[in-house]
């Protein structure tokens, strides 16, 4: 209040509220006094519950539905809530909480959980082999300082990453193994032919 501000410094201080994610729009009144022009920017807030979904189709990942959920000041106030699922053939998931902290909010944390679950062909030798059954989970835990506010942050991260990677059993016989360890190392194969 009562400072004077250049058009640069106002379109700056606008981008800054606007990357924030906070807003949907931010109007401004020019108001005129015998001595002054006074300037009122108004933001609109976004939602404090914000839904979205999507229907989503691809070769490998199949048919799914996406859900999202954001919630702003769920847990704690200057914090964001974030739930992402995929209903589908190979489902996945994440939630992340984030909450500035400090006076001027420039430090904040994160914390994240990610599960994937995903079947995929491995290939040896230009050979298609069995189906995979892989199971990937990661969190992680951040602690950062910004260093200027919308492009630059220093921080420190624990990260756990999990990969649990299962053939997919058959009894239906297939391809033998033999062909390609032969290209490796001498091997004999006992069993009955295939069709």
């Amino acid at each position: 209040p009562n400072s004077t501000y250049s058009s640069t410094d106002l379109r700056k201080a606008i981008d800054r509220a606007m990357g924030t994610e906070l807003f949907y729009q931010i109007t401004y009144r020019v108001k005129r006094t015998q001595d002054k022009i006074i300037l009122e920017l108004t933001g609109f807030e976004k939602s404090q519950h914000q839904i979205s979904g999507a229907l989503h189709f691809d070769s490998n990942q199949g048919v799914g539905l996406v859900i999202n959920y954001t919630g702003r000041n769920i847990l704690g106030y200057s914090s964001r809530l974030l739930v992402g699922i995929d209903i589908a053939e190979q489902p996945k998931y994440r939630l992340q909480y984030q909450q500035n902290i400090g006076d001027s909010k420039n430090w904040w944390w994160r914390a994240q959980i990610f599960r994937q679950k995903s079947r995929q062909s491995f290939y040896s030798f230009s050979n298609k082999g069995d189906q995979l059954k892989n199971i990937y989970f990661k969190s992680n835990v951040q602690f950062n300082r910004d260093l200027n506010s919308l492009f630059n942050y220093v921080g420190l991260d624990i990260n756990y990453e999990y990969t649990k990677i299962k053939p997919k059993l058959s009894t239906t016989g297939g391809t033998s193994d033999a062909r390609f360890i032969r290209k490796i190392a001498p091997c004999l194969e006992f069993g009955l032919v295939g069709k």
